[in-house]
């Protein structure tokens, strides 16, 4: 994972000449990516190495679990976007230091339907749009959007839900001191069947300490959003949406 200093420029080279129409969809999505991220950076506390900490993580999780390729591509494509909605809120409100009031915690929590309204207008990343409105649920019912609950959730959400909880922990924010990986895991154990799904939750805590220790050096991984996004998975599932297209 260890790479040159990050390039915030992310200058792409030109595609050549006869390039495929999915090469060019697959260039599209990746700068519309690098975009939002940086977008992000710009716009809240936490910048893209949170999304990226947690996407690695929950494609963790999700391979302990043995979710199909498919459904891996669309955990990983959530789990770095799951915030893009946050470009819809205050920015004063998303970096404020003390706890939200009623009126601020209400906007806070609409980020998740303003961003998969925004995914549902791309077509190339919106099998990911459900992954994001349900990625606050929890296990008990107590999340939000709709207050779903235990498989009512979709798997990829609620191993989202488990992974950024623990980056919220261990993680320096405008709101919060951060705990030990050892306090993070504790806590997480505590909630299993409360907030979390306990399948999850047991594959989460077999991750080796050495796996997260090794999250730092995404800081410095320059093509990140590129290697997650891999032109044949990533194929596999815009197939069935041109073979829609077709359809009609």
């Amino acid at each position: 994972m260890v790479g040159d200093k990050m390039d915030l420029s992310n200058k792409e080279e030109p595609l050549p000449p006869g390039s495929s129409l999915f090469e060019i969809l697959h260039r599209t999505t990746l700068v519309f990516l690098e975009e939002m991220m940086d977008q992000l950076d710009r716009w809240t506390y936490e910048r893209r190495f949170h999304s990226y900490r947690v996407s690695v993580l929950a494609l963790e999780v999700g391979k302990r679990m043995s979710l199909p390729s498919h459904r891996l591509m669309t955990l990983r494509a959530g789990a770095l976007l799951h915030d893009i909605g946050k470009v819809r809120i205050d920015q004063e409100i998303l970096n404020k230091p003390g706890p939200l009031d009623v009126v601020e915690w209400k906007a806070m929590k609409e980020h998740p339907a303003h961003g998969s309204a925004i995914l549902s207008r791309i077509p190339t990343l919106a099998f990911a749009k459900d992954v994001v409105y349900q990625h606050h649920e929890r296990w008990n019912g107590t999340g939000y959007p709709h207050g779903l609950k235990e498989s009512e959730i979709l798997i990829e959400s609620r191993i989202f839900g488990v992974v950024d909880s623990y980056d919220a922990m261990v993680s320096r924010r405008s709101y919060n001191i951060p705990q030990s990986h050892g306090e993070a895991l504790d806590e997480i154990g505590q909630n299993k069947r409360v907030l979390f799904d306990p399948d999850v939750v047991d594959a989460f805590l077999g991750i080796p300490k050495r796996f997260f220790e090794q999250l730092e050096s995404l800081q410095s991984h320059t093509r990140f959003i590129q290697d997650s996004f891999d032109p044949q998975e990533y194929l596999a599932l815009l197939i069935p949406l041109g073979q829609h297209s077709e359809e009609k």
